[in-house]
């Protein structure tokens, strides 16, 4: 495309060169029209140069179906539903060149293969679908425009419970339309940004590592990778192990806080929020952070300000809605709870965790029918969580009784 772009400027500077050009013999002699001849030669070239070596924003060159097609597949992808999507979903490229403009270090000395987290980032596809597993889902929510940039976000809902948001930035590059950067909601800020706050961690200007902090920087990883695989002692013990500037990091705090969390330690969790909300002030993960944590403590109305508040930064969202529901099933507002999830489970691709949720709710009333139905519908979802089908039905076992006479009468 590029070659025959060149190719059609280089005829189109001939073809106004040779209109320029006269037949006329005092035309071809007069020095001022040869003067006028060349200053116009010179413009066109300078014209044709900049147009064939003009380098087109990757950025701009994704329009809304290029972007639209790209979300659908990555969502399809996501969900285990597609298998000939390019896994390869960050353009690393223009990722290195975010990070390095982050750092403020020319991009050539920047060499991310020095950082093992970078080995996440060129398999993010791997790690959603790990994080998503069984019971979680991957959630297409929209695309839009930014300041002329397209952008898709996606909600994940992992597989043990909790939730997240990935808002992907688009562009084009060898005729690919990749994610050149992604907004983490849990950890409000770009995944350049994490990128850059690591290697500023381990590595010095002239590009060399330093092997004492490179140590520390292991142990962040490590302490990642045990929370991540629910060895909270070892992650709590990684965390302690850590500097103290370390223990104020984004990453470090947020482990910590779930591994206390897991443990029991509520006291050691209020010691790191209290850090957290001292040493960052983005939006989106103290909203997402909050909402669990105020929930342990009884603190329902602040809860539901980190709701209502993440709810309105994401333009409405059914997830937010089922978390309203579950907070209203906590006090004695739960018939605006089953309203809510009765709006939700009529949506055609509802999540299954309101399907269970307000199967609860009413064998909890004594609508042992509706319940039954609702649970007959839960366990044939894609997301259903088959142990918590099970404790329904341990809870109520007449249930199993309305199911079987529900479909004797059919």
């Amino acid at each position: 495309m590029e070659t025959r772009l060149i190719s059609y400027d280089a005829r189109l500077f001939f073809l106004i060169s040779s209109l320029g050009c006269r037949s006329s013999v005092s035309d071809t002699i007069n020095p001022f029209k040869i003067r006028e001849m060349r200053n116009s030669f010179c413009l066109c070239f300078l014209l044709i140069l900049a147009t064939a070596c003009a380098k087109k924003n990757p950025y701009h060159a994704v329009n809304k179906e290029d972007a639209l097609a790209f979300a659908r597949s990555l969502e399809a992808c996501a969900m285990g539903k597609a298998g000939d999507f390019d896994a390869q979903v960050i353009d690393e490229t223009l990722f290195k060149e975010r990070v390095a403009e982050k750092m403020i270090w020319p991009t050539s000395s920047l060499d991310m293969q020095l950082i093992p987290s970078m080995k996440d980032v060129r398999e993010l596809m791997s790690q959603i679908r790990r994080q998503v597993g069984k019971t979680g889902h991957y959630k297409l929510l929209r695309v839009y425009t930014k300041d002329s940039m397209q952008h898709a976000l996606f909600r994940m809902v992992h597989s043990g419970g909790g939730v997240n948001y990935h808002d992907f930035l688009l562009a084009r590059r060898e005729r690919k339309v990749r994610a050149a950067d992604v907004y983490v909601y849990l950890s409000g800020e770009e995944l350049s940004e994490t990128m850059a706050g690591f290697m500023k961690m381990v590595v010095s200007r002239d590009g060399k590592v330093n092997q004492h902090k490179r140590y520390y920087f292991q142990l962040l990883e490590e302490l990642r990778k045990k929370s991540e695989s629910a060895d909270y002692a070892t992650a709590l013990q990684t965390f302690d192990a850590l500097p103290d500037a370390l223990k104020t990091s984004k990453t470090s705090l947020m482990y910590g806080m779930i591994s206390a969390k897991s443990l029991g330690y509520a006291e050691r969790e209020e010691e790191m929020m209290v850090q957290y909300r001292m040493n960052h002030h983005t939006v989106p993960d103290r909203m997402l952070l909050g909402i669990d944590y105020y929930y342990d403590r009884g603190q329902l109305d602040s809860s539901l300000l980190m709701i209502n508040g993440l709810d309105s930064l994401l333009q409405k969202d059914d997830y937010m809605q089922y978390l309203r529901a579950a907070l209203y099933a906590q006090t004695d507002r739960v018939d605006e709870s089953m309203e809510l999830l009765e709006e939700l489970v009529r949506i055609k691709d509802c999540m299954a965790p309101p399907v269970i949720m307000l199967a609860w709710l009413k064998a909890n009333t004594g609508d042992l029918a509706g319940a039954a139905k609702l649970h007959r519908r839960y366990r044939r979802m894609p997301d259903a969580d088959a142990d918590e089908a099970r404790r329904l039905t341990d809870e109520y076992p007449d249930l199993l009784k309305s199911k079987r006479a529900e479909g004797a009468q059919q």
